[in-house]
């Protein structure tokens, strides 16, 4: 009986519970039922252990390796015999894994990540120490999953966020493949994985609204929304309410319970503001605050909210002028010009000019079930126009001419007036190169005067003052020429 006592209270204290005072048939019942429940608990963790995705791997104080689960031997290719009671210092030898982190963990008595490289890949790895009452590593757990299956999380958060965003996604790539616009592409992914501001600048129509895009889709923020608001769209009386939300009964009409305004509905994504140069300057003031405090207050509340968002603004309008003119703040300014990225306008990109049209072509015979070419000679003039909207103009265009096509083909004629006068083609010197007609010589100057003035001023009535004659007749004359 002693020697049974004398068992049981080694046993006892094995599991870390209260000894009995003398063996009896309640006593080793009690045990019994404690062991039972121990073991089940015991054996559901070793099965929620086995059957876990990530790989998990228990290392002592001193490095040795105590438990790793099946995920750990199918990615590593290894046995739980051999690895368990080796080192980690072992593994990193045999070429099972490096580094190793648990040293690392051990020595700085902090929770380690690192990308660590498996016989089968990579893993994202953490190792975590753990402390005993004296402050000394007791073990030291470590997990890890394929990079390979992150990157499908990542795919997903990135489809998800082109569904979620508060407006529709054209293409997240930007179309070109000219040396000024694969620069700023560069740029703008790098500017990408920060939050500093960025102000867009460039043509109406040059594509500020795509690059703002393309950045939150290649940064941190890109799981979190993309809003946009173009200042110049909303009323003056409007826009505080839109950008900030209002409380209940901030003013008649305001909806029951309040509403969100777009700065909240930014919060942990981008914030876009599209001709923010056609901003008032009394919501510039309050934008400021915002940037500066990261907090916002809702039209007609007292209540103030955090908000996280990253600030993308946009403009064709020289700011610095509008500074100058008492129109836009210069504190502002300088907030939100952290990062400048100027797009040059399409005429200047001729390289990107095919690739466009092939682009906005295949989308709008994909979108109408159609099938349409354009010819040699309508490719040429497009070439050759001066393109002032940028590539918002030659979008409709393409969009106009495959909807409106009836033949499977566009030719000359069917491209607008506007598109033939325009024209980009160098400026040559009038010169009368071999024996013509004098009416022939006279409609040759003209058409040349005409082409000249149209290029530089875009405007058939400011080509009627520089020629002196009246806009109906520079009319008259273009259409002749066509």
């Amino acid at each position: 009986m002693e020697e049974c006592n004398v068992l049981l209270k080694k046993l006892c204290e094995l599991l870390e519970i209260e000894c009995p005072e003398k063996i009896d048939q309640y006593a080793f019942t009690a045990l019994q039922e404690k062991i039972l429940k121990m073991k089940q608990e015991n054996d559901m963790l070793n099965l929620a252990l086995d059957n876990c995705a990530d790989n998990f791997h228990v290392s002592d104080g001193e490095g040795k390796i105590l438990r790793v689960n099946r995920a750990f031997e199918r990615r590593c290719k290894v046995s739980r015999e051999f690895v368990e009671g080796k080192t980690t210092y072992d593994m990193e030898r045999l070429g099972v894994y490096r580094p190793s982190m648990s040293p690392i963990a051990i020595k700085e008595k902090r929770q380690i990540t690192f990308i660590q490289k498996l016989s089968v890949g990579e893993v994202i790895s953490t190792s975590t120490p753990i402390l005993d009452e004296e402050g000394n590593v007791k073990y030291v757990v470590s997990n890890a999953r394929s990079i390979s299956e992150l990157q499908l999380l990542d795919k997903y958060y990135r489809d998800r966020s082109k569904l979620t965003s508060e407006v529709d996604s054209t293409a997240t790539d930007i179309v070109s493949g000219c040396f000024l616009m694969e620069s700023l592409k560069e740029l703008a992914s790098h500017v990408a994985k920060a939050d500093s501001s960025v102000l867009i600048t460039g043509e109406t129509g040059s594509g500020k609204s795509m690059l703002a895009r393309y950045i939150h889709e290649n940064g941190n923020r890109r799981i979190g929304k993309f809003v946009e608001i173009n200042c110049a769209a909303i009323p003056e009386s409007l826009i505080e309410a839109e950008l900030f939300g209002y409380s209940a009964g901030a003013f008649t009409g305001a909806k029951v319970g309040g509403k969100r305004g777009l700065i909240e509905l930014a919060d942990g994504g981008t914030l876009f503001l599209d001709e923010i140069g056609d901003m008032p300057l009394s919501i510039q003031a309050k934008l400021l605050n915002v940037l500066q405090s990261h907090v916002i207050t809702r039209v007609g509340g007292e209540e103030p909210t955090s908000v996280n968002i990253r600030l993308i603004a946009a403009t064709n309008s020289d700011l610095t002028k509008m500074i100058e003119e008492g129109r836009f703040r210069k504190e502002l300014y300088y907030r939100i010009n952290v990062v400048p990225l100027f797009i040059p306008p399409l005429r200047s990109r001729s390289e990107d000019l095919d690739l466009l049209i092939e682009h906005f072509q295949k989308k709008f015979c994909d979108e109408y079930k159609t099938d349409v070419i354009i010819s040699k000679d309508a490719m040429e003039k497009m070439r050759n126009y001066v393109w002032p909207g940028n590539i918002r103009e030659l979008e409709n265009l393409i969009e106009r001419l495959v909807v409106t096509d009836r033949k499977g083909i566009i030719e000359v004629s069917d491209l607008p007036n506007t598109l033939l006068i325009m024209t980009n083609r160098p400026e040559e010197d009038i010169v009368v190169n071999k024996i013509m007609s004098l009416k022939e010589a006279v409609e040759e100057v003209e058409k040349q005067l005409i082409d000249a003035a149209y290029k530089k001023y875009k405007s058939s009535y400011k080509v009627a003052d520089a020629l002196n004659i009246s806009q109906s007749a520079v009319m008259r004359r273009i259409h002749k020429q066509r």
